[in-house]
């Protein structure tokens, strides 16, 4: 989650990790609480359809495009080193991408009409 993100951040600030050492990684997969098993977010997509805001489908949990957009707009207002993500192929085109979100935050004006 998001707020996990910023929790962790500040531990290894806390710890004296300089902000712009720090790379938050984000996941392009879910991953089922019960069993563990990871699922491309590219399937999640094919499968369930879940809403730009969804970040969870059934037992599933993972990082749409809306909380995606939330972590690299964080990442840039902490003044943090960057974001990655693991993994670009579990990625789907068109707008419910999740790579197409991180350009958002990162570009807002260029993803403007």
């Amino acid at each position: 989650t998001v707020e996990d993100a910023k929790t962790d951040v500040k531990t290894l600030v806390e710890g004296g990790i300089p902000r712009a050492k720090i790379v938050l990684g984000m996941p392009f997969y879910g991953r089922d609480v019960e069993t563990r098993e990871a699922m491309a977010y590219r399937d999640l997509v094919a499968s369930f359809s879940p809403a730009r805001e969804a970040d969870r489908v059934g037992q599933v949990f993972f990082n749409g495009p809306a909380t995606i957009r939330r972590k690299v707009e964080f990442a840039k207002d902490s003044g943090l080193g960057g974001v990655m993500v693991w993994e670009l192929g579990q990625d789907v085109p068109g707008e419910t991408s999740l790579l197409r979100s991180v350009q958002e935050a990162v570009f807002p004006a260029s993803t403007e009409a």
